[in-house]
């Protein structure tokens, strides 16, 4: 009966009393691999009791729903254990303390200021620092700092935000039916959060394509399978029934570029052809749909490679510009990052030098402006009482 139950629960046509749902076993936790997986997740977010989770507020808006991130999830589960992360200026004064009394550098400010970064990354590697070993001395001493750093932070109640997803996934947070769409490479400390934190027929959207782009999301479903979740892939998600089939039809219908234009540029960026002749006949007719937009074996991508990071985005930009000149509309361009802060300053400095009229669609943390920097450095010196260095 179980089985039936959760097999008309994925048909979208009957859902168990909510008395024969709780405490139910055989029931599992999903993971949809679907490439172009946006309309079943629009499909699956309609449906009740489900806290839909988005990295970002524009991923919230793309489901009409509240923006709830992990990262707000994860600080709610540390605070009902009586853990909080550690305030910025007490993590640095820690960690300068342990610096100092581990390493005894000459420049202890220096040395923390530029050793913090890859404590912190350590920390965001491994749920156990004692277990990971390395024979170059050098690392040694850091994994000992970030080890000393780290005790004398439980030690007062506190951990780094850098280790949030771990601790998060140790607590002891009642799960929660989630469905989670927009963490497209995951990190294995959120995949961690992630999967103590959904409960039984949870969510997550995680595409996948055959790509090498996407041997990290293949090696996270590897790893979600083996904790218990079941792949539903792109047949899977066909069969849910035909009132989510209808739904999504009639928004499409009513916006219909929301999905041609994303699954045109996956199909053009990864080079899928796949499909078939359905799939080409898809592409055909989202490509009148969309002008802009063409079928993959019209406009087939180029990769270019660059040498560094500033020459990426003035290469970028000169296309972007081209663009313009030969009459699209700007509103019609997007430039897509994998890490938005680390390309968004530079994105901005240059495409105002070229006069390319340039939107970042992301929300900067006050610590990552010139004047977050500044404000930063003056703490740290009148904290460390106006050291030479620092002063100067």
């Amino acid at each position: 009966m179980m089985g039936v139950w959760l097999a008309q629960r994925l048909h979208g046509r009957v859902t168990a009393p909510d008395w024969q749902n709780k405490g139910a076993t055989g029931m599992t936790k999903f993971v949809f691999t679907h490439s172009h997986s946006y309309a079943n997740a629009l499909d699956w977010s309609t449906r009740p009791d489900y806290q839909i989770v988005t990295p970002s507020r524009l991923a919230a808006r793309a489901l009409t729903k509240p923006h709830e991130p992990l990262r707000r999830l994860a600080i709610k589960a540390l605070e009902a254990g009586n853990q909080k992360i550690a305030p910025v200026l007490t993590a640095q004064r820690l960690f300068r303390q342990v610096v100092q009394d581990v390493v005894q550098p000459v420049d202890g400010l220096g040395t923390a200021r530029a050793w913090l970064p890859g404590v912190r990354s350590l920390l965001q590697s491994s749920p156990n620092l004692a277990a990971a070993t390395d024979a170059s001395p050098r690392t040694t001493q850091l994994l000992d700092v970030a080890k000393a750093y780290q005790a004398t932070l439980l030690e007062q109640g506190l951990i780094d935000g850098a280790d949030l997803y771990w601790h998060a996934a140790n607590s002891k947070v009642p799960p929660q039916p989630v469905l989670i769409y927009g963490y497209f490479q995951p990190r294995p400390d959120e995949l961690a959060w992630i999967n103590a934190l959904a409960a039984e027929d949870s969510v997550l959207f995680l595409p996948v394509a055959d790509s090498p782009l996407f041997a990290d999301s293949q090696a996270a479903v590897n790893w979600l399978v083996e904790q218990g979740w079941q792949v539903m892939g792109e047949r899977d998600a066909r069969s849910q029934g035909s009132s989510g089939g209808e739904d999504v039809a009639a928004n499409s219908r009513q916006n219909p570029g929301i999905f041609a234009i994303g699954e045109s540029l996956s199909q053009v960026f990864c080079a899928d052809r796949s499909q078939g002749s359905s799939g080409g006949e898809d592409v055909a007719v989202k490509s009148e749909q969309n002008p802009g937009i063409s079928s993959p074996g019209q406009n087939p991508a180029i990769a270019y490679a660059y040498s560094t990071l500033d020459s990426e985005v003035r290469g970028t930009l000169a296309q972007v510009k081209a663009l313009l000149n030969d009459g699209t509309l700007a509103r019609d361009i997007a430039i897509v990052a994998r890490d938005e802060v680390a390309y968004g300053p530079k994105l901005i400095d240059i495409a105002w030098e070229y006069g390319v009229p340039l939107r970042a669609l992301y929300q900067t943390p006050l610590l990552t402006t010139r004047l977050g920097t500044w404000l930063n450095q003056l703490v740290d010196v009148l904290d460390a009482k106006f050291p030479f260095e620092g002063t100067a």
